[in-house]
């Protein structure tokens, strides 16, 4: 019973540094700069590996979704949480060579796509897959595709994060296609 009181009084204590940003379905963390996603139920998911930084969001989806107050406060955590670090750029994305500047992402090969997927260190959003109760999906990159069997003995294919994997896919394809090109293609150009 102790322990249940001490885990309830440290995700009160982590709500406290909470605000909402309803406008784009997600959660940011004042002291540390972390955006958690909202659940459906309006609560913010604290799971491990559900949050990404504010530096490493996609910029562009937040900016086109968000409004009024909650775009305020997003900038305002971006200017409190600005780091010396430069930012990735279109250079330092890899996997890139060979891909003209007027080239988008979507229109790219697979076996293209496959070389920027598996280039260790990329952000990579996916399509949130139906039943799953996010908002958004990203991944940095650990490098090669791998394969497992998941609870029913299916082998699926998914790419291993730094911090979370991305969804599960019935094949290698099908995780090229589960990527969400447009997004990936917006964060190459904000860093061009």
């Amino acid at each position: 019973m102790k322990h249940i009181q001490l885990f309830e009084q440290f995700i009160n204590e982590a709500k406290k540094d909470l605000v909402a940003l309803q406008s784009i379905g997600a959660y940011i963390d004042q002291k540390t700069g972390m955006i958690h996603p909202m659940k459906r139920n309006g609560k913010p998911d604290l799971d491990p590996g559900m949050e990404v930084f504010i530096h490493d969001a996609d910029h562009y989806e937040i900016m086109d979704q968000i409004e009024g107050e909650d775009k305020e406060i997003y900038q305002a955590m971006l200017k409190k949480f600005e780091s010396n670090e430069s930012h990735i750029t279109e250079k330092q994305l890899k996997g890139l060579d060979g891909i003209d500047d007027e080239t988008s992402l979507t229109e790219i090969s697979d076996k293209e796509k496959l070389k920027i997927i598996q280039s260790t260190g990329n952000n990579i959003s996916f399509k949130v897959p139906e039943g799953f109760n996010r908002n958004f999906w990203q991944v940095f990159s650990k490098g090669k595709i791998k394969s497992k069997k998941n609870l029913a003995g299916d082998k699926v294919f998914y790419l291993p994060g730094k911090i979370i994997d991305s969804p599960n896919f019935k094949s290698e394809k099908d995780l090229i296609d589960g990527v969400d090109w447009e997004s990936v293609q917006r964060t190459r150009e904000f860093n061009a």
